[in-house]
């Protein structure tokens, strides 16, 4: 009987018995990880778990770097938003004690236009901080997550060092993609989500391919071209756990610093807003966003990565450079920036040997009868040069 046991390929040759102390060739196995796992993630396309938890991984092997500096950042960021909210406290206390009086429609007009006013300084002035201080933070923790994916972990100078050329571009940028958000948004809805998701990896882009402004926004949106729902997805449940995250944490801070207006909702009394309890909120939101920012980075980071793999074949460039020493030697021009995530279009994957057929088995077959090796039946050919490693 045959090794097959009847278990023939539909529409193939039947099975046949097998010379003695012949073997089949070895067959290609199939690597879960692709081409390894350094880091983070496996060297293949990624599912959706994968990219979740790689951003909590990278966190997980890097809590110094990323939390550390995700603390400073967003703790320098709030101050400055309590400070200056602090005038805005005044009226919004006006307004609430105004709303138990009967006033007349200028002195309504009047307490809403400075309401207005007072909260429109406080927007832009917040707005610009937190716009430069998320720059600063998007590049370096995106610096820190391709680092990772290479099994490598980086110290503050060395992810310092390689962001800070980025910062000038990445601060234009992220004005530029707010402002394009902004108005998509004004227009139903609908552009502006559209823009988010076709635009929402070129922070990546600019900061692991050293790209300008207008290249980082080309090759997002060629990165999403084909796969729009399916990054929509994982960007919009990123934003849906770190809400969670940041409700979770925050919620006891908001709930102690807003404690007269929690307990008027049963007493009837006005509200007063207090600089205490601003003071606590504040802080809750320092703690929240201290963990959500590196995850949220790292998600962007790894939906890129997995868009490359997926489209360019990077996993294999990926693989070459894990192996690659970590800095390149004196007078090289190896295209691979600090980071070791190549850049601008991969090469293609090589491909791998593949089994042989019904024909080319039933030819080994018919030389090993004729008392022949393989080798003898076949025109000798120039021997094949070795590929590169």
């Amino acid at each position: 009987m045959s090794d097959t046991n009847g278990w023939a390929t539909p529409g193939g040759p039947p099975p046949q018995q097998q010379p003695y102390g012949w073997s089949p060739p070895p067959q290609p196995r199939w690597n879960p990880d692709g081409y390894g796992r350094p880091g983070v993630i496996p060297l293949r396309p990624l599912n959706v778990g994968e990219i979740l938890d790689g951003a909590f991984n990278t966190v997980r092997r890097n809590p110094a770097v990323m939390l550390g500096v995700s603390l400073v950042v967003v703790l320098i960021t709030q101050f400055v938003g309590y400070v200056v909210s602090l005038p805005l406290l005044d009226d919004l206390n006006r307004a609430t004690e105004a709303s138990n009086r009967v006033l007349t429609e200028q002195q309504a007009l009047d307490m809403a236009v400075d309401l207005l006013g007072s909260s429109a300084q406080v927007a832009v002035i917040t707005g610009l901080v937190t716009a430069l201080g998320s720059s600063f933070l998007d590049g370096f923790l995106t610096v820190v997550v391709g680092k990772a994916i290479l099994g490598r972990k980086p110290t503050f100078g060395e992810a310092l060092k390689e962001a800070t050329p980025r910062l000038l571009p990445l601060l234009g940028m992220t004005l530029l993609y707010t402002l394009m958000i902004f108005v998509g948004l004004l227009l139903c809805i609908v552009p502006g989500v559209y823009l988010a998701v076709v635009f929402g990896l070129a922070t990546p882009a600019l900061v692991l391919e050293k790209a300008g402004i207008g290249t980082a926004f080309k090759r997002s949106s060629l990165l999403v071209r084909n796969a729009f729902w399916r990054v929509l997805g994982v960007l919009l449940l990123a934003i849906v756990i770190s809400w969670v995250i940041n409700q979770v944490v925050s919620l006891p801070f908001s709930l102690a610093g807003d404690f007269n207006g929690f307990t008027s909702m049963f007493s009837g009394e006005v509200p007063e807003y207090t600089a205490w309890g601003l003071a606590l909120t504040t802080l809750g939101t320092v703690i929240a966003a201290t963990f959500t920012a590196p995850f949220s980075a790292g998600v962007r980071a790894l939906v890129y990565i997995d868009q490359r793999m997926r489209k360019e074949g990077m996993d294999l460039q990926l693989a070459r450079a894990a192996a690659a020493p970590v800095g390149p030697p004196a007078g090289s021009t190896d295209p691979t920036p600090p980071s070791g995530i190549p850049m601008g279009q991969a090469a293609e994957p090589e491909e791998t040997p593949k089994p042989l057929g019904a024909i080319e088995a039933a030819e080994r077959e018919k030389a090993t009868e004729a008392g022949q090796t393989p080798e003898e039946g076949k025109p000798q050919q120039d021997p094949e040069p070795p590929r590169p490693s």
